[in-house]
């Protein structure tokens, strides 16, 4: 059986969804680090799974693209468009995702 904890396997995931985040606004790696104020290749380390966003860069994240926690960790981020993050502070999210 397969540890949910895994840093690897979490580590996987959110290189995954950095990348899937950055097709889909349609931007390169370079306009995608340079909105958020990091080093290009700090992105690409990121979306190739080599080095994990600290949380301070996941926070910058989601409030520089405007998505939800759960965007970042979720298996299915296409699932996250419609959630405002509030929407996990107050009950169930469209998304169906809990912080």
């Amino acid at each position: 059986m397969k540890d949910r904890n895994s840093t690897a396997d979490d580590q996987a995931l959110v290189a995954r969804n950095v990348k899937w985040w950055r097709n889909h606004y349609e931007l390169t790696t370079k306009e995608a680090s340079d909105r958020l104020g990091v080093w290009h290749s700090t992105w690409s380390q990121w979306e190739s799974g080599k080095r994990m966003p600290s949380l301070l860069n996941i926070f910058l994240l989601c409030r520089v693209f405007n998505l939800p926690l759960c965007a970042i960790f979720s298996a299915e981020p296409s699932r996250c468009l419609a959630c405002p993050e509030a929407a996990h502070l107050e009950g169930e999210p469209p998304c169906g995702h809990r912080l």
